[in-house]
């Protein structure tokens, strides 16, 4: 199964975390995937 970036966020927010902060995190996880400049 491939890694899914918006596990961690969802596990993030539920635990309590900053949902934007979060947010960012993951979406500049999702990009970095996407563009091939990081492994996530």
């Amino acid at each position: 199964e491939a890694e899914n970036p918006i596990k961690p966020y969802m596990t993030a927010v539920l635990q309590g975390g900053d949902p934007a902060r979060e947010a960012k995190a993951a979406s500049e996880r999702i990009t970095a995937l996407l563009t091939g400049t990081g492994t996530g």
